[in-house]
């Protein structure tokens, strides 16, 4: 299930953005990515397990009238 899930993960990741008002925020790139997941039946109910670490980089660039005014 390891590979599943980091397989998934790295494509949402890759492809996040986020918009707060004039603030734009995306993942740059993915400089670390460790962990595992697991799954398991425990009383009858399946129970679905994540630990992952992971190092972004990441922009946010602040906006007006479509023109980056800061980035950071």
């Amino acid at each position: 299930m390891s590979k599943w899930a980091e397989e998934q993960l790295r494509n949402i990741i890759a492809k996040y953005k986020y918009v707060w008002n004039d603030a734009y925020f995306t993942v740059r790139e993915i400089k670390e990515f460790k962990g595992e997941a697991d799954s398991s039946i425990r009383k009858d109910k399946k129970l679905v397990s994540f630990d992952y670490k992971m190092i972004l980089e990441w922009q946010c660039d602040m906006m007006d009238k479509d023109k980056a005014i800061a980035t950071c």
